[in-house]
């Protein structure tokens, strides 16, 4: 799961949040501006939730514990000039353990202000 919480005005900061994750993965985020479903070319993929893609930020590990407790954050501060731009996030995560795997989660989408 991915969310976003935050302050979206100019100055502002917005957190993004990978949860339910496999513990200890490695894991980002990509941006877009937009929702989308798009199926990724390889067997097994999940699909890629931005369109356009914009750019990728906000590597981080998961926590450790049980199947299912990793999570992750980043947070993005927001300059000036960017009043109505929408933002689109998506966490893709490459689970750590025997049925190693690339994840990704759905899309959380939120405008600038």
């Amino acid at each position: 799961m991915c969310t976003a919480s935050g302050d979206t005005r100019a100055g502002g900061s917005i957190t993004f949040a990978a949860t339910n994750a496999a513990p200890s993965s490695f894991g980002g985020f990509v941006f877009g501006n937009y929702q989308a479903n798009i199926p990724i070319p390889f067997p097994g993929a999940c699909p890629q939730h931005v369109t356009p893609f914009v750019f990728s930020a906000g590597l981080f590990f998961t926590s450790a514990g049980p199947v299912g407790s990793g999570t992750g954050s980043w947070t993005f501060n927001l300059g000036p000039g960017l009043a109505g731009i929408p933002l689109t996030a998506q966490a893709v995560i490459v689970e750590n353990g025997s049925l190693s795997s690339i994840v990704t989660s759905v899309a959380v989408e939120t405008v600038l202000q």
